[in-house]
């Protein structure tokens, strides 16, 4: 963990990514406070929001991964960096609802550029035994924003008004993007690591899509973080109004819940830094981390059937605080597997499959929950329904695991059939 501590160009990569969720937080609560606690917004709102933010990375995660694999992916993440910020002064200019969504959905292009990248440069800078705990890190910085971030932002849209709290988003854009100009240059074929799962190795040509035909763990992460996530998102999708309305709540509780959950990812990724073992368990991880994610879908089901507004806040305090523990460890090791199953050549694209495949998910959900809630089932029908279906899921990740590679038996390389 030591020399993870001392990797500069590591630890400066964390720091941007740190600056730029902190304005991040800001904006996407300054914009649940405009269109839903401030005003009368239903599902559709919270929905919209997200869809925005989320419909243009189906489209432009394949290229961004295209672009990460071609040029320096150190200009890449300061250019979207840049670029990002200019959606959000626009939001200053508009109050059109529909103006909004599409600002969102600008930036959403924009920033997808920068996730492949990033991504990418990792195996770049660190040894391949050293990915879990380089994930690690990185996943701790973000997930010590998360519990103080959301909190922060909260208190400041409620207290200085959303537009103004804004204002520190733009700026949080420019800091990052001169925080990565430190970098040094991170061009697609550097690496740290001695990859065996090359192309050039007599392995499948061509197109992401090839490669994942003919790599069964490949499938499997993917096939398992596509149905988990279609689950896991009715508590973002319905988030907002769950807390306004059977929580009583207003932005800066919703905020508090959201720190909760950074704060059990803080603990669970601290667990994944420090033990001695590394790169050896990272299936059985991301079925822990499954498991531990049925707690916010049970404690938000036992809030709506609790009857008490107290007891209610008690148990989706909790459920988030544990699945925030499983949203930890299943966030850390997605990004080993796929570092340590993917070739080398092609981990951009590859990475921005994944992302594509992810968003795809969440736009299923963003999409889909607003037509059957609360007309056909209730936010608690629904939550139970998920924490039974994520159970499911994680003991079959187990099961299906226990002989393939990263089971915790066998290192985690890349396996064609």
């Amino acid at each position: 963990m030591k020399s993870i501590l001392q990797n500069k160009a590591l630890v400066t990569l964390g720091i941007a990514e740190m600056v730029s969720n902190i304005g991040n937080w800001i904006t996407m609560l300054a914009l649940w406070g405009i269109l839903i606690f401030r005003g009368d917004g239903s599902v559709f709102q919270s929905s919209a929001i997200m869809l925005a933010g989320l419909g243009p990375m189906l489209i432009f995660s394949p290229i961004a991964g295209w672009l990460s694999d071609r040029f320096d992916r150190k200009g890449l993440m300061i250019g979207s960096q840049i670029l990002g910020a200019l959606p959000v002064i626009g939001l200053f200019f508009v109050r059109s609802e529909w103006l909004i969504y599409a600002l969102l959905a600008t930036q959403s292009a924009v920033l997808a550029v920068g996730y492949p990248a990033r991504n990418a440069s990792i195996p770049a800078l660190v040894k391949e035994e050293q990915l879990t705990q380089a994930n690690a890190f990185l996943q701790q910085l973000a997930s010590m924003m998360k519990v103080a971030a959301p909190a922060i932002a909260g208190a400041l849209v409620g207290f200085v008004g959303p537009y103004n709290a804004m204002v520190i988003d733009i700026a949080s854009f420019f800091v990052a993007a001169a925080i990565l100009l430190t970098l040094p240059a991170l061009r697609p074929g550097d690496s740290a690591t001695n990859a065996k799962t090359e192309i050039s190795q007599g392995k499948p040509e061509g197109n992401p899509l090839t490669v994942l035909r003919h790599s069964f763990p490949l499938q499997l992460l993917f096939t398992t973080m596509f149905i988990g996530l279609v689950m896991i998102m009715g508590f973002d999708v319905l988030g907002s109004v769950f807390v306004r309305d059977v929580l009583a709540g207003n932005e800066a509780f919703f905020g508090i819940i959201i720190g909760l959950v950074g704060l059990g990812q803080v603990l669970s990724v601290l667990w994944l830094m420090t033990r001695k073992s590394e790169n050896t368990l990272p299936w059985r991880d991301l079925a822990l981390g499954l498991f531990l994610m049925t707690a916010l879908c049970l404690g938000c089901a036992l809030a709506f059937y609790s009857g008490s507004t107290d007891w209610a806040r008690i148990f989706v305090g909790i459920g988030a605080f544990v699945g925030g523990m499983g949203n930890g460890i299943a966030t850390v090791q997605v990004p080993t597997l796929l570092q340590m199953l993917a070739p080398r050549a092609m981990l951009g694209r590859m990475g921005g499959l994944l992302q594509s495949t992810l968003t795809a998910a969440q736009l299923i959900a963003i999409l889909g929950l607003p037509l059957i809630i609360p007309g056909t089932f209730s936010m608690g029908h629904f939550y139970g329904v998920a924490t039974v279906g994520i159970a499911a899921l994680a003991l079959f990740v187990a099961y299906t695991t226990r002989n393939i590679p990263g089971s915790g038996k066998q290192k985690a390389e890349t396996t064609y059939v």
